[in-house]
């Protein structure tokens, strides 16, 4: 991670939520009905870990907790969709091949390497229908969980292909309408993440510009998530401009 970006946002922890506890519950497969214990969040708290405030990976998907699988079968999914399964899903993944991931036996799906369920979970999500802005979310939510496994190389490859989504999504009405802050800034922290800073520098700076009116699919609290972008886009932008001086004057 970029040291210099961490202190940043720890200087704005104030605005954090303290960090949700976790809790245990029995649930069972729905693609083998094994039953066994997950994680999660004690209490339905919106939080967001300091690190991944500018990647805009929201709670709790930088907890390793949050990606399930089960440790029967091995069907691997983020928490929010592993019980979203119906039968056509079911069938088509019926067959997949994941072998050579999760290798041994577990006690709880949290023995499993996060990153293997994460591979896991991507074989799977192939087998529905899913779109672009998924896609985009769940490729940073790789990159994050890889590089804190130090798989450099496979977490820059999942940021090239969040930015590649990003940068389409910005130019889909479909998607972009509104949004186009929230785009800017997700495209300008993969660049920086990719080493690539002066491009970095033109993205964030443009969405610090912009203005977020909302997700027209989803009901949300506007304010809050264009005060959110607008306080990251511009302190991001500070930041680049004078990483970018100090690389000038060297």
């Amino acid at each position: 991670m970029k040291n210099s970006i961490i202190f940043l946002f720890i200087l704005n922890s104030f605005f954090l939520n303290a960090q949700v506890e976790w809790k245990k519950e029995k649930a069972k497969c729905p693609i083998c009905h094994h039953e066994q214990c997950f994680f999660v969040p004690a209490q339905n708290t919106a939080s967001m870990d300091i690190e991944a405030q500018y990647q805009l990976i929201f709670f709790p998907f930088t907890e390793h907790q949050s990606v399930f699988s089960c440790r029967k079968c091995n069907y691997s999914a983020l928490m929010d969709d592993f019980f979203d399964v119906d039968t056509n899903f079911a069938n088509k993944i019926e067959n997949v091949d994941i072998s050579g991931f999760a290798v041994g036996r577990f006690k709880t799906y949290l023995d499993m390497n996060v990153t293997d369920r994460l591979l896991i979970a991507e074989i799977m999500y192939q087998n529905k229908d899913l779109d672009n802005e998924f896609w985009c979310q769940f490729y940073r939510i790789c990159a994050y969980h890889f590089e804190r496994q130090d798989y450099v190389i496979e977490a820059e490859e999942y940021r090239e292909k969040a930015l590649k989504l990003s940068q389409k999504m910005l130019t889909d009405r479909n998607y972009s309408e509104g949004r186009e802050k929230e785009f800017l800034l997700i495209s300008g922290s993969m660049f920086y993440y990719l080493n690539e800073v002066d491009s970095a520098y033109t993205y964030v700076r443009e969405a610090s510009m912009r203005t977020y009116t909302g997700n027209s699919r989803k009901i949300e609290n506007v304010r809050a998530k264009e005060n959110l972008l607008t306080r990251i886009s511009q302190q991001f932008s500070v930041q680049l401009r004078k990483e970018k001086l100090e690389s000038l004057s060297k």
